[in-house]
């Protein structure tokens, strides 16, 4: 909790330095650009391993699209950048239009590495293939095509969560789940308590979802 409350300090200093300025392209700029995207990575990640403030990770990624952008013009810059879009993506999934967002910038991010090196990563097809199921999915959700949409992982999940109702509600969803469950210690049998309080409160949104548990009957979670 300490170093949290550490990285949190530092990156909220970062962000204020940059406040109401235009971007700028010097060095000690740049640095700062750096030092605020590594803090949004460090702070989604962390707020994942606690799985507390999970409505924080939107905003955390709006800002680093918004700093990680503009560095990507900066050749020196692309190594660090790679590796900090690599686990920003990892931390997003509520949002998946979010998360296409940044799958686009890592290909970029990797083909401008590719461009600098004069050589392949052998990183674009995965990447690529990634982006083409998300743009799908998001396409059949928005069709309200939901029995089509493939599931991009080991786990089924609720095709409603490729929705954008669902995405624009999710980080207060999110939110009043973390109030309901504040006094309760994240530990085993965690996963149960927070997937019930988030289907209440995603019904008194009058939105039906169902739970990984639900999905799959017969795996068990703990």
């Amino acid at each position: 909790m300490e170093n949290n409350l550490s990285v949190r300090k530092a990156f909220n200093d970062a962000l204020n330095q940059c406040k109401g300025l235009p971007l700028a392209s010097d060095a000690t700029s740049l640095e700062l650009y750096n030092d605020i995207c590594c803090g949004c990575v460090l702070l989604a990640e962390d707020n994942l391993k606690e799985q507390r403030r999970i409505w924080e990770i939107s905003g955390l990624t709006e800002i680093f699209l918004h700093y990680g952008n503009y560095l990507e013009g900066f050749d020196h810059m692309l190594n660090n950048l790679y590796l900090a879009v690599r686990r920003m993506t990892d931390c997003v999934y509520e949002h998946k239009r979010l998360r296409l967002r940044l799958l686009r910038m890592k290909l970029t991010v990797i083909h401008r590495i590719e461009a600098v090196q004069g050589h392949e990563l052998s990183l674009d097809e995965e990447v690529e293939a990634e982006i083409v199921r998300y743009e799908r999915n998001i396409q059949l959700a928005d069709e309200k095509r939901f029995d089509e949409i493939v599931n991009t992982g080991h786990l089924k999940h609720d095709p409603i969560e490729w929705s954008l109702a669902y995405e624009n509600l999710i980080d207060d969803v999110e939110r009043e789940t973390d109030v309901q469950l504040a006094a309760i210690p994240r530990r085993m049998g965690f996963c149960h308590a927070y997937w019930h309080a988030k289907t209440l409160v995603l019904r008194c949104h009058n939105l039906e979802w169902k739970s990984p548990s639900v999905m799959n009957p017969r795996v068990m979670f703990d």
